[in-house]
């Protein structure tokens, strides 16, 4: 009780997050904000090089297996930051264990796992979600009021263009490998911008889409087999119920 005789919240315990992968995306984005967030903790890492990055970011939990965190008991939310055809098993096993999943993009390979995802999630009465981060940069929200609140006018066009370097070595990335990655350009980057239009002007009544592969891959992949090389460059209209474009 405070001093005014009113009822006073007790502080949460700290949120605990295993992390599934140890790829240097969790060295260089997750781990790093765990380690700086008041309300959530690392307490353990899967993935072949767990040990080295546990050391370094002192994770007191390591595991060899992904299924094995997920059945540890230590953890309250699980982030999935594996090669794109591990989110949805991945994620569905945490879900079945009551788990809330922070699931890098793609949710899966196709629209039909990132459904069954959501309604695993939902059947659950857990949170699962990709982490758009570009949302909540303060250029992004600072654009999103002046739109919501009409000060910018009646919206007729949204233009974003990315260019990267990322991708433009010849041999062989699972990234740009469609069985494995589901997509490429489109999926991994474009992503975000399809997201943030979405948010930005609402509901997208027409897409129109052309994807290439600009650059020459080796042709078969680490094992000597042939594969389906994905998108390197995607280029992307969408049309609005708001009528812009």
């Amino acid at each position: 009780m405070g001093e005014s005789g009113r009822m006073t919240a007790l502080p949460l315990p700290p949120v605990r997050v295993g992390i599934l992968g140890s790829s240097w995306w969790a060295d260089s984005m997750y781990l790093p904000a765990l380690a700086s967030h008041a309300n959530g903790r690392a307490v353990a890492i899967a993935g072949r090089d767990a040990a080295t990055l546990a050391e370094r970011w002192n994770v007191p939990h390591t595991f060899g297996r992904y299924e094995d965190l997920l059945e540890s008991g230590l953890v309250d939310a699980v982030i999935i930051a594996t090669r794109n055809d591990l989110h949805c098993p991945l994620a569905l096993a945490a879900l079945d264990r009551g788990l809330h999943v922070l699931c890098e993009k793609p949710l899966g390979l196709t629209y039909a796992e990132a459904a069954r995802m959501a309604d695993r999630a939902a059947s659950a009465g857990t949170i699962c979600m990709t982490p758009f981060t570009y949302r909540y940069m303060p250029v992004n929200r600072y654009l999103k009021r002046l739109v919501d609140e009409g000060f910018l006018g009646r919206p007729f066009h949204l233009n974003f263009r990315y260019f990267t370097g990322f991708g433009q070595a010849g041999g062989y990335n699972w990234r740009f490998d469609e069985g494995i990655s589901g997509s490429g350009a489109l999926g991994d980057i474009a992503s975000h911008f399809l997201y943030l239009a979405w948010w930005f002007f609402g509901d997208i009544t027409a897409v129109n889409a052309e994807l290439g592969r600009l650059v020459e891959r080796a042709p078969r992949n680490a094992a000597g087999e042939p594969y389906v090389q994905a998108d390197d460059n995607a280029m992307v209209i969408l049309q609005f119920a708001n009528g812009a474009q």
